[in-house]
């Protein structure tokens, strides 16, 4: 990798090439991009935030089926082992947070 490419990062949320001294923490690209993404309380993932309002505060229809309004993972659904403890280690670092 050359010089000039390590000066610029990729933006995760909406995929632009920004020099890393103007990325703001390098989660968004810009102030812009911040107000236009946001972190998925429940799966943790970033995602548009005009669908939260579309899927009623989840990131997705896969998200909405898989949490339920607590932020636990519903019992009919099949996830894998780390896709468990990933969950279960959100639940219980919001419950710290909370506290």
């Amino acid at each position: 990798m050359t010089d000039e490419t390590a000066k610029y990062i990729r933006c995760r949320n909406c995929g632009k090439h920004v020099e890393k001294n103007q990325s703001i923490a390098e989660i968004f690209c810009s102030e812009e991009c911040a107000e236009t993404f946001t972190r998925c309380p429940n799966c943790g993932k970033f995602f548009p935030a005009v669908n939260k309002e579309r899927f009623e505060g989840f990131c997705s229809n896969e998200c909405k089926t898989v949490y339920d309004d607590d932020g636990i993972i519903s019992s009919n659904n099949s996830l894998t082992e780390d896709e468990e403890a990933s969950a279960s280690s959100q639940v219980e670092s919001q419950a710290i947070k909370e506290e």
